[in-house]
């Protein structure tokens, strides 16, 4: 997606930081109402940065900010920058646009794998069926 989200950011304070080029236009209020609906941050917009460094698209003597990088507005604090590399293009007229993030681990998640144990102790029948259970648990593994 991409269309120029502007400077101003009156009604919509949840997804756009403030910091933008020029005005919005009709491609760029569909990005903010993307961004708006689901509730995801302009990341581009909430850095303060020289206007150079915001721009995203040159080709000639025009210049201006529309790519941009979103993400959940719940995962916000975890941007520490959002920056345009003004020596790399991805394509001729188009720069890179990356964000800094740090991810922190909080040791949550699943478990390593635990091999499954036989309880050979549940079993109450006879020895014979014992016998058998055994036979085909290690024929199994």
């Amino acid at each position: 997606m991409n269309g120029h989200v502007g400077r101003t950011r009156e009604g919509i304070e949840r997804a756009h930081g403030g910091w933008g080029v020029g005005g919005r236009n009709g491609e760029g209020e569909r990005v903010v109402d993307c961004a708006v609906s689901f509730d995801l941050a302009i990341v581009n917009t909430w850095f303060e940065k020289k206007e150079n460094q915001h721009i995203t698209y040159k080709s000639g003597a025009r210049e201006s900010q529309i790519d941009f990088r979103m993400c959940r507005r719940s995962h916000l604090r975890e941007v520490r920058n959002c920056k345009v590399l003004n020596g790399g293009c991805v394509a001729a007229q188009h720069r890179v646009v990356v964000m800094d993030l740090e991810i922190k681990n909080t040791g949550k998640g699943r478990p390593a794998h635990v091999p499954s144990t036989i309880r050979w102790w549940k079993l109450t029948q006879e020895e014979e069926a014992m016998q058998e259970f055994k036979g085909e648990s290690i024929e199994g593994s």
